[in-house]
């Protein structure tokens, strides 16, 4: 007979049947999981977990006088100083301080202690919903505290632990706040100073730049424009100026060339006498009136030849006798030329410009001899030639005045121009020197507010008026375990149990092929039967069926048993162990 050709309708009258019939598989399992998870329930350590809660005071002083230099939100400091805090290093000291996992902390299994240790230490935010200052339609998270906790095996180890883990978060903030406030306060420093020296660079490059282009600098510009123009004025009527006394020198020396220098000399009978110079003078006009006339062998012009000879021995000089001679000469070779050349002749005309350029020396050379010796022997005392010759001395020294003026404004104009055609080039190298000095100066004013804010701040956080951590709830000691939960893990166990019970039934019948009633049989014949023969008891199966009722009952006592010793020594040993 195939099992799956089986295909009863079961009634709830069949599944009481078939757990009378198999009772012992669901009483076996049952008792079994059940006196495990009991077992487990009370046997497992107990463990205590110790909390202490730490307040987030905010700074004393209003944010709006004093900014700290503590940045950051206050999860992630609190996340900060955790890190900081459950180091290998420090975790391992705190096992060793309080001997924490006693059986099992060697050096060996160091990182197996401080990992276990992270497990059993919490460290959670508390926050509150607070309404947002610039949007009050809105809330926001806020931590205003956070707790810390470890789990121990006994309460007073737990509080231990939970107290030094509290005064680390404390001390280590408090240690890191200052920290942080002291190094802004050193960096700042530090940067204040070398901006301070970058501001004195600038400052002597200023200077230097400065004394090297005094004159030239931008803001002399427009000075240096007005000196221009008021230059150029000056300089147009100092030339005009001379232009002027040039003139009036030309006008004074042609009338001190024909005014005599001395008074006329008369004699008793009416004679005027000359002087030498006067002499000299008239002869060296005959001399050129006679050359004109006669040849240079003619009787008059010899004699007048010798006078003039004469008359410079006498005087000390020779230079108008080589002005004669030279003249002479020219005189002969003209009137040759002009014997056998026309007037338009190169030669005639060579040599008729030479004997002017000699006659007119000759004339000069008579003046300045006849000027030259009246000087040197007597002062002039014609009231006429001497106003003239004051006049003249006076003009010459004003005119050699403004010639020296001259010369030094046309300097000055040309050393204006030079400044004014530099000034773009140095105004470039100037503004760019100043633009570095304006900016380090700028630079240096905004670090050196944020260095005395950030003295303030420090001294807020020395003085303990900052931000801080208070331990408003201390580490409590734990009266009773936080884990495990063992009337808990007994339901669960009973739960278990059942359910193994059932599923050890569900196998057996499934397993089972014996057909049971007469279902089963119009299942598979689909027919009924003839007749139901019931079950008949002989002596054998009685004595089965009594051990089977007996087995079930012994084990019952037992599990009941192991459970009552198990909530005993829950209830009057471990206390006592953990104590």
């Amino acid at each position: 007979m195939n099992q799956g050709d089986r295909q009863p309708v079961m009634m709830l009258g069949d599944y009481v049947t078939i757990l009378r019939r198999r009772k012992l598989q669901l009483i076996i399992p049952f008792l079994l999981i059940l006196a495990a998870s009991v077992t487990l329930a009370f046997t497992l350590p107990p463990v205590y977990r110790s909390e202490a809660t730490i307040l987030i005071e905010r700074q004393e002083i209003p944010e709006e006088l004093i900014t700290t230099t503590v940045t950051g939100l206050v999860q992630e400091q609190i996340e900060s100083l955790k890190q900081q805090i459950l180091t290998s290093d420090n975790l391992w000291d705190i096992a060793e301080e309080f001997n924490l996992y006693p059986e099992d902390r060697s050096v060996e299994n160091r990182q197996d202690i401080v990992s276990s240790m992270k497990e059993d230490i919490l460290v959670a935010m508390v926050d509150v919903e607070a309404a947002d200052p610039e949007n009050t339609s809105k809330t926001s998270i806020v931590t205003v505290a956070f707790t810390v906790s470890f789990a121990a095996s006994t309460p007073e180890v737990s509080q231990a632990v939970t107290e030094r883990l509290s005064q680390l978060f404390m001390e280590r903030n408090r240690e890191a706040r200052r920290t942080q406030t002291t190094e802004v306060t050193s960096f700042l420093g530090a940067e204040a100073k070398r901006l301070s020296e970058e501001i004195a660079t600038y400052e002597r490059d200023l200077a230097a730049f400065k004394q090297q282009n005094v004159n030239r600098l931008p803001e002399l510009n427009s000075m240096n424009m007005k000196l221009y123009e008021q230059t150029e004025l000056d300089l147009q009527r100092v030339e005009d100026e001379i232009q002027a006394m040039q003139t009036q020198q030309m006008s004074l020396q042609s009338q001190l060339a024909i005014t005599e220098p001395y008074k006329e000399i008369v004699t008793e009978d009416g004679t005027v006498l000359l002087s030498d110079s006067q002499k000299l003078s008239v002869l060296t006009s005959q001399y050129l009136q006679a050359t004109s006339k006669y040849s240079s062998d003619h009787p008059d012009v010899i004699r007048l030849r010798r006078e003039i000879e004469s008359l410079e021995g006498t005087s000390g000089a020779g230079t108008a006798t080589d002005i004669l001679a030279k003249l002479t000469i020219a005189r002969d070779a003209l009137l040759e030329a002009r014997q056998t050349y026309s007037e338009s002749h190169p030669d005639v005309q060579r040599f008729g410009s030479e004997v002017a350029t000699l006659e007119q020396a000759l004339r000069n050379k008579s003046y300045e001899r006849s000027t030259g010796a009246q000087e040197a022997a007597v002062r002039p005392d014609n009231p006429a030639y001497v106003s003239i010759k004051i006049q003249l001395d006076t003009l010459q020294a004003n005119l050699l005045a403004s010639q020296n003026e001259q010369q030094q404004l046309t300097q000055k104009l040309a050393e204006y121009e030079n400044r004014i055609a530099q000034t773009p080039v140095i105004e470039s190298e100037y503004q760019a020197l100043a633009r570095g000095y304006d900016n380090a100066r700028a630079k240096f004013e905004e670090i050196r507010g944020k260095q005395l804010q950030a003295q303030l701040a420090e001294q807020l956080e020395f003085g303990s008026k900052g931000q801080q951590f208070n331990l408003v709830e201390p580490a409590y000691l734990p009266s009773s375990p936080e884990s495990p939960n063992r009337i808990g893990l007994a339901l669960l166990g009973v739960v278990f149990a059942f359910s193994g019970g059932i599923g050890s039934v569900s196998l057996a019948e499934y397993m089972d092929r014996t057909i049971h009633g007469s279902k089963s049989l119009v299942a598979i014949f689909h027919a009924p039967p003839l007749a139901v023969i019931p079950v008949i008891d002989n002596g054998g199966r009685l004595l089965v069926k009594g051990k089977q009722r007996r087995l079930p009952a012994a084990a019952s006592v037992i599990a009941a048993m192991f459970a009552l010793g198990l909530t005993r020594a829950h209830v009057h040993v471990w206390p006592s162990l953990g104590a």
